[in-house]
């Protein structure tokens, strides 16, 4: 067997796994090619979970008083309360019927009914001539369609995983074009043979279909079991399928992506803070700085910055605002024993964020020139009322 060295250079920082099937316990590679296959963005992994769980085209027959049951008028029907009395021939041709309550009473269902049925759910059909037709959203329950809400989508999870910066994939895609007629994802002998010499997954090219946009193409990273194994699984979020514009922004963090992100981060970074009530959090930068998010009890957000670590200089601000002042010389931020603390250097006491944002606002409202249309404004340049 020859051995294959092509292993892929850049492998993005996060990988992204969607989908609406419940997972019990760990991360596991599927049952079909034992590859368990991620994206480089949410956006694609999120298109990967099902807008619902079926669709199906409805033709409505126009201007029936007591109209013929199929899978759609059938479903309504049920949703209603009524059951159709049907006679099929042997090859399963609609000989006769009629609809009746569940307990056998005589029930009229027409196309008047039915339609409105559709537009309560939120549904438009277009009109064809003899029929309304057009595409609804329905869930198998007990082997029956159920008509799914027009605006219904599927709930799902998308989890996150961090790779090793020494993962080794290999890399399917060099001089390779993505192929509809050959999908790579089929390829199982060769996903063994790069398993058995030792490589962790393998990259390819791949397509995720989108109901405004058709096929998108994309690079799956398929990972082994012992690559997922070598991944570190950041967490999860709840999401939906992912909707793609025709007028591509570029754009391919997710709203619900970035919640996750925040909040992940706010609690990956959070500190013990000495200030009752107080949220804090360390917010990465340059070593030469210490930063800090601190969120007041009532959600007021403020953040902290000590330049210099041998001169204490705080600047406080207000996020909701904009404004922002420093105060030089009069307060020391403490991070001792991990702790966030503010301290007034002259006094020796902690000195609450109230009176800082008012004296912030105080900076803010204090006229420093007059303006040629004679209002005084402040050191921004703003008009004091």
């Amino acid at each position: 067997m020859p051995v294959l060295d092509n292993v892929l250079t850049k492998i993005p920082p996060k990988l992204f796994h969607g989908t609406c099937e419940e997972i019990v316990g760990s991360l596991h590679p599927s049952g079909y090619d034992s590859v368990f296959w991620t994206a480089g963005t949410p956006a694609v992994a999120q298109t990967y979970i099902p807008v619902s769980g079926g669709s199906t085209l409805a033709s409505i027959s126009k201007g029936r008083r007591v109209i013929e049951p199929t899978s759609v008028t059938i479903a309504v029907a049920s949703a209603l309360g009524i059951v159709p009395d049907a006679e099929y021939d042997d090859r399963g041709r609609l000989l006769s019927w009629c609809w009746r309550t569940r307990d056998g009473a005589s029930a009229e269902l027409g196309t008047d009914q039915v339609l409105q049925y559709l537009e309560g759910l939120g549904y438009t059909l277009e009109d064809h001539n003899i029929a309304m037709r057009g595409w609804l959203k329905v869930r198998i329950a007990e082997g029956k369609d159920v008509i799914l809400p027009a605006d219904y989508k599927e709930p799902g999870r998308v989890f996150v995983l961090e790779p090793p910066s020494d993962l080794r994939l290999y890399d399917h895609l060099t001089g390779l074009e993505g192929d509809l007629t050959d999908l790579a994802y089929h390829k199982i002998d060769l996903f063994r043979q790069l398993e058995s010499q030792g490589y962790d997954g393998i990259a390819i090219h791949d397509f995720c279909q989108s109901s405004t946009c058709g096929n998108v193409g994309h690079v799956s990273y398929g990972l082994f079991a012992q690559g997922l194994a070598r991944a570190r699984v950041l967490g999860d979020f709840q999401a939906t399928h992912y909707e793609w514009s025709p007028q591509y922004d570029g754009e391919l963090f997710t709203r619900e992506y970035v919640e996750w992100e925040q909040e992940w981060g706010q609690e990956r970074l959070r500190v013990p803070c000495a200030l009752p009530g107080y949220k804090a959090y360390r917010v990465e930068g340059g070593a030469s700085a210490y930063a800090y998010r601190l969120i007041s009890p009532a959600g007021a957000e403020y953040a902290l910055l000590r330049i210099h670590p041998d001169r204490p200089h705080l600047r406080v601000v207000h996020d909701r605002s904009g404004r922002s002042s420093a105060i030089k010389g009069t307060m020391v931020l403490s991070d001792a024993d991990g702790a966030l603390q503010l301290f007034d250097r002259v006094q020796g006491g902690l000195i609450l964020l109230e009176e800082c944002l008012a004296w912030n606002q105080a900076e803010e409202a204090r006229p420093r020139y007059i303006a040629r249309d004679g209002r005084p404004r402040n050191r921004r340049g703003e008009p004091i009322p």
